[in-house]
């Protein structure tokens, strides 16, 4: 992670959120403390040296990735897998085993699914293998569509990285076959099942073609960083920018661009004739009437409105399903 890529394979869908939470800088400072806050905060990892960008990434999943209309409904299992493997590179097992309950509770103070509690007691040993199956099946579509019967050109990074993925896959497999009790074969199972990856076929490429990190290839559509309207300390809202995977700008852009310079020029002409006439003035005043207006209302609805962090104080014990949730 953090590393530069080859650009079809960081095009990739789980490429892409992974990014996300290894770039993401916003500053959450001036938004609402959001329940897990206080225990995270509080915890013994806080000494360690990744803590910051775990942090930052709690942050980001649970103010941006649930929000996220592409990533939304895996943001937890992303966080799930990016926060281990972090830990596993930078620090090893023990911060492994130190870090992912934090994780558990973070998740269940937002989402109190326990549908996938039992991820929370995979070792190590099985972590990375499990990690490379929940990849490769998220970015399966992806990869057909890229390397199906009509088109074998790839370069040797992606063709590496798809074998492996399939690789994984088929051990586990094996493995796996007529075990449903072990808990990384339970989630192996449960895996194929939700994302109908029984009867995956072994993809590749020739693996020719040259690299070229600098434009990336992404295969999702109109990836959002849904930062709109989240709630402040304040009650006002925090707009963001919406991102579309870094796509480059269409080839007749300067064309284009040529014929609507001269029309903007004449719109504002009369724009600034229009502001200052009588009837500019009225009708702004009429517009700036009915905004306060609706602002008003909107403070008012938002003021009923329940935290949507919030819920029951509790103990967090050994299952880490209630976090006492403090107000700032």
């Amino acid at each position: 992670m953090g590393t530069e890529e080859d650009s079809e394979v960081s095009g990739l869908p789980s490429k892409i959120f992974y990014s996300k939470l290894d770039a993401d800088k916003e500053n959450y400072s001036h938004l609402e403390q959001p329940s897990w806050y206080f225990f995270v905060k509080s915890h013994a990892i806080n000494k360690l040296s990744i803590f910051s960008a775990l942090l930052q990434a709690f942050y980001y999943v649970t103010f941006y990735g649930i929000r996220d209309s592409i990533f939304n409904a895996e943001c937890w299992n992303y966080l799930y897998f990016w926060v281990g493997l972090k830990a596993l590179d930078e620090l090893g097992e023990s911060a492994f085993v130190q870090v992912m309950p934090v994780v558990k509770a973070v998740r269940s103070a937002i989402d109190r699914n326990d549908e996938y509690n039992d991820m929370f007691k995979i070792t190590k040993d099985h972590f990375r293998d499990l990690k490379e199956i929940y990849d490769y099946f998220q970015n399966y579509r992806s990869i057909n569509a890229r390397i199906g019967p009509h088109n074998n050109d790839c370069t040797l990074a992606f063709k590496q990285y798809v074998e492996k993925g399939y690789k994984s896959y088929n051990a586990m497999k094996g493995k796996c076959s007529g075990n449903h009790k072990d808990d990384h074969c339970k989630i192996f199972h449960r895996f194929v099942s939700k994302y109908e990856m029984e009867n995956v076929k072994e993809l590749t490429c020739n693996g020719t073609k040259v690299t070229q990190p600098q434009d990336r290839m992404d295969y999702t559509v109109d990836v959002q960083d849904s930062r709109r309207q989240l709630p402040s300390r304040e009650g006002q809202s925090h707009d963001g920018s919406l991102t579309h995977g870094g796509l480059p700008s269409s080839p007749g852009s300067t064309n284009a661009m040529s014929t609507v310079l001269p029309l903007l020029g004449t719109f504002s002409m009369f724009f600034i004739w229009f502001k200052f006439s009588p009837l500019g003035s009225w009708l702004y005043n009429e517009m700036f009437k009915k905004k306060i207006i609706r602002n008003y209302e909107q403070e008012e609805e938002q003021e009923i409105l329940e935290n949507p962090y919030a819920f029951p104080h509790g103990n967090v014990g050994d299952s880490m399903h209630h976090i006492a949730y403090h107000t700032t």
